[in-house]
């Protein structure tokens, strides 16, 4: 990150305005205040959590829903500008991910699996991020990846009450693997997105299911 403001405004403005929108994480509210919960996409890491609805200890509450995306329109060109003057306002770089193989690949332009797949099943839809926290295109190209991880496919969503276990801890971002053969899911790849209470001795969980092209290398 390389920026700095000149007008009057809290931290957590700037942070929750310029920043956040661009990371993969929750803002949770717990007794000490504010705080943030990574997710995971990774395709390496282990599941944290298994709910086998098959095996019991796990039951779904209501349909499989979908969504044409976790978060906003579905796009599948992301155009980043960054590098913004100080002077003018104006950004000074962009950096292109998207969905057309024709096209020759370069260091500011080039494709990603999920807009590759999107972009064959929809057509081409754009998105424009202004971001202006950073001048560097590692970053811009971590924040284009990020947004199509989210914003290039459809997701379906499900909530599932489960047991409670001894030494296990619930959080938001973490992954699991789902088995619930009723909707013809087999360890099936999903991150948590919110926690509740359930009944008695067991918690409810919401959860995301994305393409598995968006998983992280």
């Amino acid at each position: 990150l390389d920026f700095y403001y000149d007008t009057p405004s809290s931290a957590w403005e700037r942070v929750a305005r310029a920043i956040l929108p661009f990371l993969p994480v929750s803002v949770r509210a717990g007794p000490s205040g504010l705080y943030v919960e990574a997710w995971d996409f990774a395709a390496a890491s282990s599941a944290v959590l298994t709910i086998d609805a098959d095996a019991g200890g796990a039951e779904r509450v209501g349909p499989i829903r979908k969504a044409s995306t976790l978060l906003g329109e579905l796009a599948n060109e992301f155009r980043v500008s960054y590098a913004r003057d100080a002077n003018t306002g104006d950004y000074r770089e962009q950096l292109t991910l998207h969905g057309d193989a024709g096209q020759t690949a370069t260091a500011r332009s080039y494709t990603s699996k999920p807009c590759r797949i999107s972009h064959a099943a929809y057509g081409p839809a754009v998105r424009v991020l202004d971001v202006d926290v950073t001048a560097d295109p590692t970053t811009a190209g971590a924040i284009a990846t990020q947004a199509a991880r989210i914003g290039a496919l459809p997701v379906r969503m499900a909530d599932y009450q489960v047991t409670e276990r001894d030494g296990l801890t619930y959080r938001v971002g973490a992954p699991a693997e789902l088995t619930d053969s009723s909707v013809s899911l087999s360890a099936a790849r999903c991150v948590v997105t919110d926690i509740a209470d359930g009944d008695a001795g067991k918690v409810l969980l919401s959860l995301v299911l994305f393409h598995a092209a968006t998983r992280a290398a």
